[in-house]
């Protein structure tokens, strides 16, 4: 199989390639079209540092994709990350290739020896892996090793994040692989050679065998095969302009050693060693040269980072194909007049480098790396295009940030330096590319069917209908079950994690914070100052795109929606045929233009097994931060664009509003009961975003959670969907709590900022008349009021008046807050929802004046309770 077909094999999402050498201009043009027509969303290149950063300012202001659909992480080490790996990880199997070939065109594209065009002679492996096998424990293992020479933390947390989102994460309990052949990745803990020596402990062998693209100056890897394996004859097969030994450091070389020089036509650019002897031959194939950088030293010992399938056993016509009878015999290395190597280049001026730019649009931030401290005192400005932005420090002296609100666009990917100023010159640093993280975030799941939600408020006919429902289902199910869909974005913080104990509790929000809060966001989206800043400038993905998108207001074009026209209403098309009439002679009946009755039903029933599925424990242990904020927002845009639209009659409004006021209860309310049946326990979950919080907590990550979940936009579509959704005038009290408990619930607001928020609320304040922020702040206000009335008189009121009454009447009680009559069970017993808890009781009625006031008994008879209440009814 060539590399483009393995690119295109369909339903691999996430992608991880290795390369030594980058074009990146052939990898946009050519790569990364195959990959994405393979289904991938998520593609990470780690290549070389010295390599890949030189080709990247060469082809700088063609590059379209780079930092935006594809991340690419430079890797700096002492030897050379040298590893050619594609690796692609779909739902529950991943195929990987390992072989020689960079990602460069010669490399990737190939070359065999019949085929004129350019390319390299290049050698591949490829093979598929299956979960719960000893080959899915070998890739793990193999990832793993691969992101621990990423030298970024933040870099090393996105990739592993992005691996353990996967099936891959219950993979490293599985049973190691001892297959033939094996896949490893040597240089990052052990050398090839420890590798070796441990799978071939006792083994010779006579004879070695070897094609490379390049050699080192004493034939370190021959020697080692010597002394361990007992060779005394080897033959290596390359391109004469790239053999490096030295004639003086072979002198002292026990070993027969032959060389074989070829044309360089094509350019032999493979790597394969065939150890040979009577008893058996074992090989090894894939990244590494003749040399001991690649065969005999780790990372940390100045050697390289290679992949390699080793063949314990094999036959030497196995390999034949990769060596070259037609160039000649092989020749005694001391005929062929080998040159002593030219003395090395001096050694270049080092200034300060800038090793990575983030830009985070949805906080308004670009994040600047450099590679060493400036010196103090010294003032910072990042230069991107013709913009100039003041840098401030951080804890980490490395580590810079400058605030953005007219971000730059274009059709080509940005890039920038710094200029650091201290008080006597003024140095550039490297000109480096930006990551458009939120960009980048936005190519994960696009395959999914968002646009059905959107779909919502459009009319149709029946079989359109039906595809939708099918579509939400489809859709519904990947957000509760799938977090490898939605995996979190890259972290901002690149130094240490924060031990959780060092993480500040979640902050708490008044209703003094939330009311400064609206009128900050009223203040910025009904003024001038937004002027600079487009929608566009607001990064957002999946449900939050489909809401707050610029497009939002459109309904998705559905490519077959031509097969499924129905007439105009007033008659047939122009020059058409008249229906045929029935039997009866009478006209045929219209097709109706919006869903069944049943068709809605099942719309309601689809919500409503969301909101169940949402509250299991299993949701809450596995989800991830942009999953939990994707599936939160979803059935929030299935009541806004079924509202809108032909799914919801008058009488299902009720019913619709309630269904989302208990998601949203859920969410940010009530405990959760659960009952542990075989160890016979129960206890009570905190709301499933502080649940979920906590376990980030656990894992140090809750800074990661806080940014995701804080940014203010899950908070909008709450609160906005819930004052815009309209219900019975007795139910409302119930929607009202719901929303201020929203409000005030600190970490949907934890990282907001007004500038960027505020054109998300003109988006909702303009699919609706209601002016929602200012809504919020009259109904915060009047429910504080009431709570606080209540609280005041809670004694004096439960001792006058009867507390119980009929269905649908609230109560109130200390600590325990409003709770609702469901049922009355004469004649002795009440039912009563209480929102805290989430769950009905059952309360005595003998006994319900010491614990409860009714506030409608209280209001009859109150003029002061009766307008508290009708304005938080409001």
């Amino acid at each position: 199989m060539n590399l483009r077909d393995f690119c295109r094999i369909p339903d691999f999402a996430l992608v991880l390639l290795t390369t030594y050498s980058l074009d990146p201009l052939f990898f946009e043009r050519v790569v990364l079209n195959d990959l994405i027509a393979g289904g991938a969303t998520r593609i990470f290149v780690l290549a070389d540092a010295d390599q890949a950063t030189e080709q990247i300012a060469k082809a700088q202001g063609q590059l379209i994709s780079l930092g935006r659909r594809y991340r690419l992480i430079p890797v700096r080490m002492s030897g050379a990350f040298h590893p050619k790996v594609c690796i692609r990880i779909g739902r529950d199997q991943a195929v990987v290739t390992c072989g020689s070939h960079n990602l460069t065109r010669s490399g990737w594209l190939g070359r065999s020896l019949s085929d004129q065009t350019g390319g390299n002679r290049e050698s591949t492996v490829t093979w598929r892996v299956f979960s719960g096998t000893p080959r899915a424990r070998e890739l793990y293992e193999n990832l793993m090793q691969l992101t621990t020479v990423v030298e970024l933390a933040g870099d090393r947390d996105e990739v592993a994040a992005q691996i353990a989102a996967t099936w891959l994460r219950a993979e490293q309990n599985n049973a190691a692989s001892n297959s033939d052949p094996a896949w490893v990745v040597v240089g990052a803990a052990r050398s090839l050679t420890s590798v070796l020596e441990q799978r071939w402990s006792g083994r010779k062998f006579k004879s070695l065998r070897m094609v490379s693209g390049s050699t080192d100056q004493q034939g370190a890897m021959i020697r080692w095969a010597a002394n361990t394996f007992g060779i005394v004859e080897a033959v290596v097969e390359i391109d004469k302009p790239f053999c490096s030994f030295d004639p003086g450091a072979l002198s002292d070389l026990t070993v027969d050693l032959k060389l074989k020089f070829y044309d360089g036509h094509p350019r032999t650019h493979l790597k394969a060693a065939v150890f040979e002897s009577e008893s058996g031959c074992a090989a090894v194939v894939g990244s590494p040269n003749c040399s001991g950088s690649a065969w005999l030293r780790t990372s940390a010992e100045g050697g390289n980072v290679e992949s390699v399938v080793i063949y314990d056993t094999c036959r030497h016509e196995d390999f034949a194909q990769l060596f070259r009878p037609d160039q000649g015999e092989p020749s005694s290395w001391q005929d062929l007049g080998l040159l002593p190597p030219p003395p090395p280049l001096p050694p270049t001026i080092q200034k300060h480098g800038l090793r990575h730019l983030q830009l985070h649009r949805n906080i308004g931030q670009f994040t600047a790396f450099l590679e060493s401290v400036p010196r103090t005192p010294s003032a910072l400005t990042l230069v991107v295009h013709s913009n100039r932005l003041v840098l401030d420090s951080t804890q980490d002296p490395c580590v810079w940030r400058a605030l953005v609100t007219n971000f730059i666009s274009g059709p080509e990917t940005l890039f920038g330096h710094i200029e650091i100023d201290d008080g006597h010159v003024v140095e550039e640093t490297n000109e480096t590319w930006v990551d458009d993280v939120d960009r980048l975030d936005e190519s994960t799941g696009p395959r999914l069917p968002f646009g059905a939600v959107k779909r919502l408020s459009s009319n149709g006919i029946s079989e359109d209908y039906k595809r939708l429902l099918d579509d939400l289902q489809v859709l519904s199910k990947a957000l509760l079950t799938r977090p490898s869909d939605f995996p979190d974005p890259p972290t901002m913080s690149y130094g240490k994690k924060k031990s959780p104990q060092a993480v500040e509790p979640e902050r708490p929000v008044t209703t003094a914070d939330v009311i400064l809060s609206m009128d900050q966001l009223k203040s910025h989206h009904n003024g001038n100052s937004l002027s600079a800043i487009s929608f566009g400038a607001i990064s957002l993905t999946g449900i939050m795109r489909l809401l707050f998108g610029e497009d939002s207001h459109l309904v998705e074009v559905d490519p077959t929606e031509a097969e499924h026209t129905n007439p105009p209403p007033d008659g047939p098309l122009e020059n058409g045929p008249e229906p045929p009439p029935r039997p009866d002679g009478r006209k045929p009946e219209p097709k109706e233009n919006g869903p069944t009755a049943a068709q809605r039903q099942k719309l309601l029933k689809q919500l409503q097994e969301f909101k169940d599925h949402l509250s299991a424990l299993n949701f809450a242990e596995t989800c991830t931060a942009r999953q939990l904020q994707q599936a939160a927002a979803y059935p929030l845009a299935v009541a806004l664009f079924a509202a809108g639209g032909p799914w919801i009659q008058h009488e299902e409004r009720s019913t619709l509003a309630k269904i989302i006021r208990e998601i949203c209860e859920v969410l940010f309310c009530c405990g959760l009961r659960e009952v542990d049946n075989a160890q016979g326990k129960e206890w009570t979950r905190p709301p499933l975003v502080r649940e979920v919080r906590e376990r980030y907590k656990e894992q140090g990550k809750v800074v990661d959670f806080d940014q995701i979940l804080g940014d203010g936009t899950l908070w909008m579509i709450v609160l906005g969907s819930l004052a815009i959704l309209d219900e019975n005038p007795e139910l409302k009290l119930a929607r009202n709590l719901v929303l201020c408990d929203a409000a005030r619930f600190g970490s949907l607001s934890s990282n907001v900022t007004p500038e960027f928020l505020a054109p998300l609320v003109r988006r909702l304040s303009l699919s609706s008349s209601t002016d929602f922020p200012e809504k919020i702040k009259q109904l915060l206000e009047a429910v504080v009021a009431l709570e606080e009335h209540v609280g005041d008189h809670f004694d004096e009121w439960r001792a006058e008046f009867d507390p119980m009454g009929v269905v649908g009447d609230w109560l109130w009680r200390p600590k325990l807050g409003f709770v609702q009559v469901t049922e009355v069970k004469e004649p002795d017993n009440a039912v009563v929802h209480s929102r805290q808890q989430g769950r009905d009781f059952i309360v005595k009625l003998r006994i319900a004046p010491a614990l409860f006031v009714n506030l409608r008994g209280v209001a009859d008879y109150n003029p002061t309770l009766r307008i508290l209440l009708a304005k938080a009814c409001a």
